[in-house]
């Protein structure tokens, strides 16, 4: 067997992060301080058929695990010698993973001059690939959908995903994003799509494919987690968004600073500025910025209170304030006023004194 091969088997059982996101799974198949590759099995066999001589009633007869780390390899057994069956929830992780995990665990401890990680040979690449693909990952590729996999160097992949696009869409609807709908509410998502390999050669076989995007969009789209569906990512949408499925939205809010007013001096480092809202729709936020940089946000009326200062402005210069709205439907609205941060005036104007009148 070419090396490469070899190295790339160990890989894939070494991985933890391939394992299902279980503490006993990542554990018991794993070896502290070692890398460790293993690989659990359950052989089954039948007890009863039917008079057609089908398998009725079927048990686990034997039940494997194999692994190594650089210094040494195990394998390990669970069965009786009659052949007899076992329990019937008996397999590979439960009965014969904990014995193979214990030994390689104590052996080790017992072993001298060992190496605590694999080596792997020449003329293999680490690209960073995507899931969704398997090519390379692209800019539209979500962060966690990427990984670092191993390839033999002839096989490195050389295009970028292609199950992965960048669509403007409407932020309310989810739609594609069109000229009669708000440009405040568009944004740029990455969005699945779902394809068979041949689709030319095989049409009914691509036809298979769309139809269960189709139904696992359903179930994204039945609950805000998008529990139940296996898709990664949303299935691209194919209708522009139409402002007549949102009435409404197109009555845009409006919004004024009324303090502090353009020009005067704000205390610091804390300030609450006050704001007039006229909106026809609900109001989802609203943000309040200095020179550009978000310091507060409000979610609930009256969608203003005390905004802090940060540090790093420099109170001795002049600042521009800027509050921003969003409404439910993601209109938005800005005012902006010229400000100083300076000391709270003074409420007396002479130095403050103290008398005693009694006794």
């Amino acid at each position: 067997m070419d090396p490469r091969i070899a190295a790339q088997i160990t890989s894939i059982l070494s991985d933890v992060n391939s394992r299902p996101d279980n503490d006993y799974w990542k554990s018991i198949l794993s070896i502290p301080g070692f890398s460790a590759a293993a690989k659990t099995g359950t052989s089954n066999k039948c007890l009863e058929r039917d008079a057609s001589k089908v398998c009725t009633l079927r048990r686990p007869e034997s039940t494997w695990t194999i692994g190594y780390t650089p210094n040494l390899i195990t394998g390990v057994w669970v069965g009786n010698a009659t052949s007899q069956s076992l329990f019937e929830k008996a397999d590979g992780l439960t009965v014969a993973a904990p014995i193979w995990h214990d030994y390689m665990a104590e052996a080790h401890r017992k072993l001298k001059d060992t190496k605590q990680a694999f080596t792997y040979p020449e003329r293999l690449t680490h690209p960073l690939v995507s899931k969704l693909s398997g090519r390379l990952a692209s800019a539209c590729t979500p962060i966690s959908l990427r990984v670092s996999d191993l390839f033999l160097e002839e096989k490195t992949p050389l295009t970028e995903d292609d199950s992965c696009v960048l669509l403007k869409v409407d932020k309310l609807t989810g739609l594609l994003s069109s000229l009669s709908c708000p440009a405040d509410a568009m944004e740029e998502r990455p969005f699945f799509v779902p394809k068979s390999e041949l689709p030319d050669r095989w049409p009914l076989w691509e036809q298979g494919v769309l139809e269960w995007a189709a139904k696992q969009m359903e179930k994204w789209n039945a609950s805000p987690d998008h529990s139940g569906s296996l898709l990664p990512l949303p299935v691209a949408p194919t209708k522009e968004c139409d402002p007549s499925l949102t009435p409404g939205r197109l009555i845009k809010p409006e919004m004024k600073i009324i303090s502090p007013e353009e020009g005067v001096s704000v205390s610091a480092p804390v300030f609450k500025p006050q704001i007039d809202i006229d909106s026809a729709s609900n109001v989802r936020e609203v943000t309040v910025s200095i020179d550009g940089k978000k310091v507060a946000t409000f979610t609930e009326k009256p969608f203003m209170g005390q905004v802090r200062v940060p540090r790093s402005v420099d109170l001795t210069e002049g600042h521009t304030l800027t509050v921003t709205l969003t409404d439910e439907y993601f209109n938005t609205v800005s005012d902006t006023v010229k400000i100083r941060f300076g000391e709270l005036p003074s409420v007396r104007s002479s130095p403050e004194s103290a008398n005693i009148t009694a006794p």
